[in-house]
Order: structure tokens, then C-alpha cells, then sequence
């Protein structure tokens, strides 16, 4: 548990106990010690805690104080209430808050992934590069950047391309055929 979140539950001990020794009800001194202690000794928390919390060490101490200033259980209840409630309202934020920049560090950290892409790299399965079309198709065959710089090329010479056929040595002719009508170099 992380030490906002301990503050927090430290908090809520103090309050019960003192609560519980207010208006009657059984207490626990070893916990009201221990969880007063590590709130004094938090530099945070000792400073949001009132003065008197510093001051009762133990319950019973608490308890011939409160019952001299106030005659009513409900009364020593308030009392408790309006100086406690605040604080571990405090210290709850203040553990939200960790718990929050927690998550957020966590994520910085995190690597980022490039978003994936509508198709492959090549446009076909895999990244592969589609097939082309069976011989005498309308379909066009994909042209690769000819091998030079666009504006060196001559009117008369033809890009260069490159088929892909796979293992099918009967469709690799006509397509290379075809290709050569459409003025590519396979």
C-alpha cells in the first residue's frame, strides 16, 4: 500500500477511536497509539492534524479533557468530527491524487505502437503485392518507379515492373506478354 493511502487509513483509526472514546463505544488504545504516531511522524499529515491530537497521547487523556468541555456525547462527537473530518477528507485526495499521477507515469512509460494500417505495406496479403490479373483481363499490371530519376526518362522508354506469378510458370508468360503490349519492361 503506498504511503497516501497508509496516511489516509492512519486518519480514519485516530478518528474512530477518538470517536468511539467520545461517546462511549470500546476503543482500541494500541491502534489509536500506533496510528497517531505515524501521523505525527508524517511530515504531511502532522501538519494538517489539529494542535490536541499532538497533544493526547493516549485515549484515556483524551477523555478527561473532552469530558470537562463538553457534557453531551453528541457534543464531544462534534467536536471530534469538525477538527478530524477535514483531514481525512485531505488525505483521501491527496491518495487519489497519487494513485492518479500513478497511472499516468505508467502510461509515458508505456511504448507507443504506430497505428496499424487499412492495408499491408505491399497492398496484398501478408505485404505482399496483389497478383495481377489473369491474361486477357481488363485489369492493369502494377508498375514499379522505373529505375531512373522522372525527369531523365525519354518519351520512348518503358518503365520497368515487376510481375509476380508465383509458382505457375503458365500464367508467367502471358502476363510478361501482356505486359510488354501495355509498353512496361517486366
Amino acid at each position: 500500500m503506498g504511503k497516501s493511502k497508509d496516511r489516509a487509513r492512519w486518519a480514519r483509526t485516530v478518528r474512530a477511536q477518538l470517536l468511539a472514546r467520545a461517546t462511549g463505544d470500546p476503543t482500541n488504545e494500541k491502534a489509536y497509539a500506533t496510528a497517531r504516531l505515524a501521523l505525527i511522524g508524517d511530515p504531511t499529515a502532522a501538519g494538517l492534524l489539529p494542535m490536541w491530537v499532538h497533544g493526547t497521547g493516549t485515549l484515556e487523556a483524551f477523555w478527561l479533557d473532552i469530558k470537562q468541555r463538553y457534557q453531551s456525547a453528541e457534543q464531544r462527537r462534534r467536536y471530534v468530527t469538525d477538527a478530524l473530518d477535514p483531514v481525512v477528507a485531505r488525505l483521501d485526495r491527496l491518495a487519489e491524487e497519487d494513485v492518479l499521477a500513478a497511472a499516468r507515469a505508467a502510461t509515458a512509460r508505456r511504448p507507443s505502437r504506430p497505428a496499424p494500417s487499412r492495408l499491408p505495406v505491399g497492398g496484398g496479403p501478408r505485404g505482399n503485392p496483389p497478383r495481377p490479373a489473369a491474361a486477357g483481363s481488363s485489369a492493369r499490371p502494377i508498375a514499379a518507379p522505373s529505375s531512373g530519376p522522372a525527369t531523365t526518362a525519354t518519351p520512348t522508354a518503358r518503365p520497368r515492373v515487376f510481375v509476380v506469378h508465383g509458382r505457375d510458370k503458365g500464367r508467367a508468360t502471358p502476363s510478361r506478354i501482356s505486359s510488354r503490349g501495355s509498353g512496361l519492361n517486366p
